[in-house]
């Protein structure tokens, strides 16, 4: 509508039963942006919560004029498409509120579109990406799990390039239990059905087409995965693959680029990244050491391994944020 200004950056976020930390998660966010009133807007979908989480959010709804709130009943891939789809910024920028975020994510945002424009109006740098570039590809797909593996993987299939900035933006909520479901479900039956449920968005997200490609860790792991992919093709839900040779978690560290923190004036406590490398696939083996090399040449000069997990970080990175780090790794259980 002619007359009203549009925002420059839309943050975009999907919630569910998050009641613990979602005033937190949004402080840590808001607080960041002086001009958060004048140039950014807030885009949030809840999925109908039941803990309280949603009558939060309508206060900061009533404090925030640019804050808006959809409740809408639906995966997180198509509360994610619905909120980009509602948004009106020239750039968006996705978060999880049950994080609690560090200043790296506004140095992040506003280096991006100041400093960096021109890459980022045809790219994507470590999340921050043209709202265009989005609604081109299609947007989001209506995935539980694996929504932003599945998009990664067809962005760099069209050609756009990730360039990541390897520092921590935010604090992780640690895992509750083995599959991270206790707040979705209040029974066991229904942990089960979603469990179910995650695994085939997983199959279907991570482009696993091939039933060679399911391997676990555990037996009963691997059989129950399996089985669930058969059921995927039985019933020919759609598996979206990008690469020939790779499932999309094995395409896109392939094809990913580091850019350095220094060029993002972000301080040394906060640079820390995280790969994850059980893998037999022997391009991922090569592009783990090549990206490795990367951050090395850059600064990372110490690691620690975790739950299959190589965590790498500097001699001046904070051990509250490596401590932080390696709890969140160990409350995994990778199968």
């Amino acid at each position: 509508m002619v007359g009203i200004k549009r925002p420059k950056i839309s943050i975009c976020a999907t919630v569910y039963n998050n009641v613990d930390r979602v005033s937190a998660s949004l402080d840590s966010i808001i607080k960041q942006f002086p001009d958060f009133n004048k140039n950014f807007e807030f885009v949030i979908v809840d999925n109908y919560s039941t803990d309280g989480t949603y009558e939060i959010l309508e206060k900061y709804m009533q404090k925030y004029k640019n804050i808006h709130v959809y409740r809408i009943k639906c995966k997180r891939g198509k509360g994610r498409d619905i909120a980009l789809r509602k948004s009106k910024g020239g750039y968006v920028f996705n978060v999880d509120l049950d994080t609690i975020y560090y200043p790296t994510l506004s140095k992040i945002i506003y280096q991006s579109i100041r400093r960096f424009k021109q890459k980022t109006d045809h790219n994507v740098i470590t999340g921050v990406v043209r709202r265009e570039t989005l609604l081109k590809m299609g947007g989001y797909k209506d995935l539980n799990i694996f929504e932003d593996t599945e998009l990664k993987a067809r962005a760099i299939h069209n050609g756009i390039t990730f360039l990541t900035v390897p520092v921590k933006i935010g604090e992780n909520q640690l895992a509750r239990d083995r599959f991270r479901e206790e707040r979705y479900a209040n029974s066991y039956f229904k942990k089960i059905m979603r469990l179910i449920l995650d695994i085939e968005d997983n199959i279907r997200g991570n482009g696993t087409s091939h039933l060679s490609e399911i391997k676990s860790k555990y037996f009963l792991a691997n059989i129950a995965f399996k089985i669930i992919y058969l059921k995927v093709k039985l019933f020919r839900e759609e598996i979206y693959r990008y690469s020939d040779k790779y499932e999309n978690n094995r395409y896109i560290p392939i094809n990913q680029k580091f850019i350095s923190p220094r060029l993002f004036h972000i301080p040394k406590k906060y640079w820390i990244y995280s790969f994850f490398i059980r893998d037999d696939c022997m391009d991922y083996k090569k592009a783990l050491i090549r990206n490795i090399l990367q951050l090395q040449n850059i600064g990372f000069n110490k690691f620690t391994y975790i739950n299959d997990f190589i965590i790498l970080y500097t001699s001046a990175t904070s051990k509250k944020i490596l401590e932080n780090e390696i709890k969140f790794y160990e409350s995994l259980n990778i199968i």
